[in-house]
Formats: structure tokens, C-alpha cells, sequence
């Protein structure tokens, strides 16, 4: 199977280097992660010997709907803020919850998705006992004790990152599939009740994971107190989407319009 890498446009601009001037302060340097001491496997981090989220790379840029031409782009080195990067489904293991070895599929995925934002931040993503591709084949996915087991360790990774390698910078949350699933998690049971923590969302990009929005007063939705982005520039909010290139079938998980409801009921019953 061939995979081209887009180029998509998230707003990173001129509004980013304004946040960072009022919630960033001179001590706010990338800290550099010791290998030996650290408790988490780090599929990618600052200075991580051949770092898939920091591979230099080409990518095919399109524009309504057509392509207008390749560009390259190299890595921008010891940014002001940093990326928390948590990878879709992509485990071939047959166990239902994987181990923490770094396979081709994670760093594949990592390569294709992450190493662009490694232009702008300093990229972290943890190896997480994701449920695999077997277990959601098997319809075995939705088993909250899988569920529970991934978002275990991620959690553990974050709190790791922020208690030893995070020194107060403003952090963009992204994920995609079962990675939304785990950062939308983290978001709303680590994040929202803490006005400091939510103070540090920069950005929160959650892709191809039923992300709700209350669509009444008093309607609830995937989080309540970080917003969803309405414009260029607005930052603290989340920029959530699932991209079919036809119509999505009648049996998938994501892109039919009142899904991402049900999805988030029934994942609040459970945790």
C-alpha cells in the first residue's frame, strides 16, 4: 500500500508567537528527556535518535482538490511549545491491548502524521497499550477494560511529561482514531477541572474520533469547558473533523451526523 503525506494547513501562525508571549516565560526551554530514569517509552521526544516525528520529509500539497505541487520542510529545533501526539489504531499484535515495543506501525503512522508538526513544536508521543487492529476486527473493540488499559498508560505518560519535561510551555494535544479517544479522555478527566492546566491548551487537533458539540443550551458535549475553534487565531479550543472521501458507509464508526452523541453517552456511562 502507498501512502502520500498531505500537507494540511493548521492555523499556527502569527497567532501562536502572541499566546507564547503571554504564556511562556525565559525557563520555558525544552527539556531533555533521560532515556535511563524515565518509566515511559517514548516513541518520539526532542532528542530521540532517529525520531520518526522528526524525519524531514516531502509532502504533496493539494488545494481544492487538486495537486499544485510537492514541498519539503526541514524540523524546527527547541520550540517555545511543545506537541502531545497520541497515534490511531494501527497494532497488528494479536493480544487485545499491545506491549510497549516500538513496531514499523507505530513509527510509520508516527512519520506520516506527526513529523509535520514538528516544523512548529516540540513533538512527544508515547507508546501506549493501544487495543489492535485484531481486537477491533474481532468487534472487541468497545470492551472497556481494553479501552481502560490504553488510556492507563497514556495517562501515565502525560503525567510523566508534565512533572519532569513540560516546565509551564503551552502544549497542542493531537490525535486521531483511537488516539482522539485517548486524548479527548485525558482532556475532560485531567485538564478541564484545572483552570491552570486548561490555561496551557494551546490547541487541541482531534481527528476521526466522534468529537460532540452541544448543539443545545444545555446539551452536553464532548467537553465542558473547552470550546470548539470558530476562528483564524482562536486559541484554547479544539478543531475535531472525520474525512471520507465518498459518503461513509452505513456500518462505520465515524462521520454520520448524531453517532459522536451516542459514542460520548455511552463512554460517559462507562467512565
Amino acid at each position: 500500500m502507498q501512502v502520500v503525506r498531505l500537507l494540511v494547513r493548521v492555523p499556527l501562525g502569527a497567532f501562536v508567537a502572541t499566546f507564547l508571549i503571554a504564556a511562556c516565560f525565559p525557563d520555558c526551554a525544552p527539556a531533555a528527556a533521560d532515556a535511563d530514569s524515565e518509566s515511559t517509552v517514548w516513541l518520539c521526544r526532542p532528542g530521540l535518535p532517529n525520531n520518526p516525528c522528526a524525519s524531514p520529509s516531502a509532502a504533496t500539497v493539494v488545494a481544492n482538490g487538486k495537486v499544485i505541487g510537492v514541498t519539503t520542510a526541514s524540523t524546527q529545533t527547541a520550540s517555545r511549545f511543545d506537541c502531545f501526539y497520541v497515534y490511531p489504531t494501527v497494532s497488528p499484535q494479536v493480544t487485545a491491548n499491545t506491549d510497549l515495543q516500538v513496531q514499523n506501525e507505530e513509527r510509520g503512522i508516527a512519520t506520516d502524521q506527526a513529523s509535520r508538526f514538528s516544523q512548529a513544536c516540540n513533538v512527544w508521543a508515547p507508546v501506549y497499550r493501544q487495543i489492535t487492529v485484531p481486537t477491533q476486527d474481532q468487534h472487541r473493540y468497545d470492551t472497556p477494560a481494553y479501552g481502560d488499559i490504553a488510556y492507563a498508560s497514556v495517562l501515565s505518560a502525560w503525567q510523566e511529561y508534565r512533572a519532569r519535561y513540560n516546565n509551564g510551555r503551552p502544549v497542542i494535544f493531537i490525535g486521531h482514531s483511537q488516539g482522539t479517544q485517548m486524548i479527548a479522555r485525558l482532556l475532560r478527566q485531567e485538564i478541564e477541572p484545572h483552570a491552570e492546566l486548561r490555561r496551557q491548551v494551546l490547541l487541541a487537533i482531534l481527528v476521526g474520533g466522534n468529537i460532540a458539540v452541544a448543539n443545545t443550551p444545555h446539551g452536553r458535549g464532548s467537553f465542558a469547558s473547552i470550546p470548539p475553534c470558530r476562528s483564524t487565531g482562536q486559541t484554547g479550543c479544539v478543531i475535531a473533523y472525520s474525512l471520507f472521501s465518498t459518503a461513509p458507509p452505513a456500518d462505520s464508526r465515524f462521520g454520520i451526523p448524531g453517532q459522536a452523541i451516542r459514542a460520548q453517552r455511552r463512554r460517559h456511562s462507562v467512565h
